[in-house]
């Protein structure tokens, strides 16, 4: 490949980086912060490709008044990335990383737009043409189209963050649009605010919309209703919902849960006659047992009168388990909670479980490989036990299927940060379900599990996932402790890129990560279908009127029945 705009010299080196000293003002009117640079290496058509770091200098007063170029010496810093050298039949081959470093007085070559689209062209070569998708074009060449990896954006873990309104969800969207073009595409996304319904439309989506059961839909659940029945909480989980950790009595109280959870969890299976096939279950296996004789049960201990030697005295348990009980029944009367211990008498059959795993993980003409699962009705207090809950029960059907039978999936957290906190912030049922995606995290892809965390709040999310995620699409960033999380996973060598994130334009995205050969600076394509999560035009708005009457006494009617009704 043959470079032809000479803008300096090499005036120094260091490891990964490299100083230029530029020939005059033309040259560094050429160079551009965020832009890219050849420069020889020594062997033959073998060139170092560097992205500019900065640019610094003096323009003399004369020039600057006078319009004309500057006069005055400028200096440019720049980041090795990479290597581009001659291959077979005329092509070229990108190389992450340098083998050697460029001599002083080397020639500084700065890349046109057409050697930009080359110098791509090269670097999606290294991929297999079938593996890569689109995401928008190159923010400083319209023209130039910009591909990544799809095998490994997905299959290495991925993070998407951005400032709230710098277009975190139109990334997501597109990248579900893409992914629903492959035939056997599979995903599950963790929609909390309900803004990927659009996604989900008949005439126009693309995606299959399930909600988590709210208290509207406990006594006549739709066809598009999730439960996830008690049963599927681990029995830490199930402890850390219904009693409080902190007390001294918690680890005693924790056993008798568990050895009445167990005696039940065997009745079932004797009852439907499963003795030989579930013989080795344990605790934690997704097995039904009933609530009211599991309260019946912790009731008689709490009540229990023994033989004494010259009377009946209180049983081991009695009137130990008083505060466990109250806040348990007061979590079961809850119609928030419905979705965990108001679950339809089907979910106790035998059955019910496979068509719960086939409903998420399957697709076929009524049901698309891209699945939105609501759970903007979940209460707050129970969002990570039940974000945790759904992506365990799906690693781990994944995790005991056979090999050849596993169909990649990966999971998309939205909102990230609510139910994936940093450790030191996880309260109970938070820490619960960091175990879950830590684990899927650290051991996911070797079963075909992979997770897209999605955030407006790096800073606050968990750094042992986020240390796990090789790629980042990072949109703008203002704050400074969320620019410093992802500035902190990146190479030392690119360390530098994350000074764009503060000024990164709505809809334009850093790309850094294996999917992508060097950090690529994008303009994303607007996604065809919309996620309804644009920002109000509130002055707009306010010029429209007031809301009527009857739609705020509908909204109130909603509030107080906890569902959504339209007008009618």
């Amino acid at each position: 490949m043959q470079f032809q705009n000479v803008v300096g010299v090499v005036t120094s080196v260091s490891t990964g980086l490299v100083a230029v000293s530029l020939n005059d003002g033309n040259a560094a009117k050429s160079i551009v912060v965020g832009g890219f640079c050849a420069i020889p290496d020594g062997r033959n058509g073998s060139h170092l490709i560097a992205l500019v770091d900065s640019v610094s200098g003096s323009v003399d007063e004369e020039s600057s008044s006078s319009g004309k170029p500057p006069a005055a010496s400028a200096n440019a810093r720049m980041t090795i990335i990479g290597q581009i050298s001659p291959a077979d039949a005329g092509r070229f081959r990108f190389k992450r990383g340098a083998e050697s470093f460029p001599a002083l007085g080397s020639q500084c070559f700065a890349l046109s737009n057409v050697e930009l689209g080359q110098l791509l062209d090269a670097v999606t070569a290294t991929f297999q043409k079938d593996e890569l998708f689109e995401l928008g074009a190159y923010s400083l060449s319209q023209q130039t189209r910009v591909c990544a990896s799809g095998n490994r954006f997905f299959q290495r873990h991925a993070a998407i963050v951005g400032s709230t309104g710098a277009g975190k969800s139109w990334a997501v969207a597109l990248l579900l649009e893409r992914a629903s073009q492959l035939q056997g595409a599979n995903i599950i996304l963790f929609d909390l605010h309900g803004e990927y319904k659009p996604l989900s439309d008949p005439e126009t989506g693309f995606a299959t919309r399930l909600r988590i059961a709210g208290p509207a839909d406990l006594a006549s659940p739709g066809d598009d209703v999730l439960f996830l029945p008690h049963w599927l909480l681990s029995r830490d989980e199930m402890f850390s919902v219904v009693a409080d950790i902190r007390q001294e009595s918690a680890y005693n109280q924790a056993a008798r849960f568990a050895k009445h959870i167990f005696d039940l969890k065997t009745e079932w299976r004797d009852k439907h006659k499963l003795k030989k096939s579930l013989q080795t279950f344990t605790l934690d296996s997704p097995i039904p047992y009933s609530l009211d004789e599991l309260i019946d049960r912790l009731e008689f201990d709490n009540n229990e009168m023994v033989e004494g030697a010259r009377s009946e005295k209180k049983g081991p348990w009695n009137g130990t388990l008083t505060k466990v009980l109250e806040r348990f029944r007061d979590r079961i009367a809850d119609r928030r909670n419905g979705f965990l211990f108001q679950t339809p008498d089907v979910a106790d059959s035998p059955d019910w479980l496979t068509q719960l795993v086939a409903r998420l993980m399957s697709s076929g003409p009524d049901q698309r490989g891209i699945k939105i699962v609501d759970f903007s009705e979940v209460p707050a207090d129970l969002l990570a036990v039940a974000a945790s809950t759904l992506a365990r029960l799906l690693y781990t059907v994944q995790f005991w299927l056979e090999p050849q039978d596993r169909r990649p999936m990966c999971l998309v957290c939205d909102e990230a940060h609510l139910y994936l906190p940093r450790t030191d912030s996880a309260d109970a049922g938070q820490s619960r379900s960091l175990e879950t995606f830590e684990r899927i995290a650290k051991e996911g892809r070797k079963y075909g599990v992979s997770l897209l965390v999605v955030s407006q709040r790096p800073s606050d999310l968990n750094s042992t996932i986020l240390s796990q995620c090789n790629n980042f699409l990072s949109l703008r960033l203002s704050n400074d402790r969320d620019q410093s999380a992802v500035r902190n996973l990146l190479p030392d060598s690119m360390k530098g890129v994350s000074e764009l994130l503060p000024i990164l334009d709505i809809g334009e995205a850093l790309l850094i990560g294996d999917a992508v050969m060097f950090p690529t600076r994008i303009r994303l394509d607007a996604p065809s279908v919309a996620p309804s999560s644009a920002s109000i035009d509130f002055w707009l708005e306010w010029q429209k009127g007031a809301t009527s009457a009857s739609k705020l006494a509908l909204a109130v009617e909603n509030l107080r029945r906890q569902g959504r009704k339209t007008a009618e």
